[in-house]
């Protein structure tokens, strides 16, 4: 990520992907540029996210960069996973990759889902020339990190968190970015009942068919479901944000093992913390 003071924009070099419908093969990176912040990550807890509105191509000018210019969204985050990112059952990039293969021919959803284009774990260069290393929270720490760590719990695709009493606070974090498209806007800029309403069908059916086609429950239906509006006035509705989406076809992933989403959009049993089957309905449950 680099500052093009002339341009007045970031540079983010975000991983590419293959063409690969089913595995993820992370090649070299592809550049955006940016001077347009969605999400800031200014606190210490958090979501540890940044999010930015994006164009894949360089801008010749300083007003090249505008939000009309811009067709993609990045997102730059930092990430509870596994040490393995073939054990990385949460892992949103993942998901993302996966429904772009399964939903390929499903033409009526077209545009309802985020399509990912660029995404992966960053990696840097070693300053003692041997390779590459993974920016994560143990590269960082180096030695230091097991010491601090938090104990992985692979059956959730993630760190313990709370069900471990253990005081070491440091979890196993991978720093990641994914570009996606389409690009829209927040629901609170809707001015019509009717809009609202086709806006969170458009959602549902994306997520109905994500769920039995890719086998990816999204759990997070809240009021970040986003809008955009076509040429002709038309608006759709866009199911984003899949970081606390699971894969029902991974064995050990279909129960609560931790609340996920946002809270007062939680179903019953997610509040609870009940060890019960996670399905559709409690994401239904949330959009109702």
């Amino acid at each position: 990520m680099a500052w093009l003071p002339e341009l007045k924009c970031w540079q983010i070099d975000v991983p590419a992907l293959s063409e690969t419908d089913d595995e993820q093969e992370q090649a070299d990176s592809k550049h955006y540029y940016t001077r347009i912040t969605i999400a800031a990550a200014e606190n210490l807890f958090g979501r540890h996210t940044r999010t930015f509105l994006a164009r894949d191509t360089m801008p010749m000018c300083v007003a090249d960069t505008e939000a009309k210019y811009c067709k993609f969204v990045v997102k730059d985050s930092w990430v509870e996973a596994t040490v393995s990112p073939g054990e990385d059952v949460r892992d949103e990039i993942g998901h993302l990759h996966k429904i772009r293969g399964k939903l390929r021919d499903h033409r009526d959803i077209e545009g309802s889902y985020p399509i990912i284009v660029a995404g992966g774990r960053v990696q840097f260069n070693r300053s003692d020339c041997e390779g590459v290393v993974e920016d994560t929270t143990a590269s960082t720490l180096g030695d230091v990190f097991p010491n601090v760590a938090t104990p992985v719990d692979n059956s959730s695709g993630g760190n313990s968190g709370s069900k471990n009493e253990d005081p070491r606070p440091v979890p196993f974090r991978v720093h990641k970015r994914v570009a996606t498209t389409p690009v829209g806007k927040l629901l609170r800029y809707l001015d019509c009942p009717l809009k609202f309403a086709k806006v969170m069908a458009d959602a549902m059916r994306a997520h109905y068919k994500i769920r039995w086609y890719a086998d990816i429950l999204h759990r997070d239906i809240s009021s970040n479901i986003l809008f955009y509006e076509t040429d002709d006035g038309d608006v759709h509705g866009l199911l984003i944000d899949f970081d606390h989406a699971i894969d029902l076809s991974v064995p050990k992933t279909t129960r609560h093992l931790d609340r996920s989403g946002t809270l007062p959009f939680m179903s019953i049993n997610n509040l609870a913390g009940n060890v019960e089957w996670v399905t559709g309905l409690d994401d239904w449950e949330s959009a109702l």
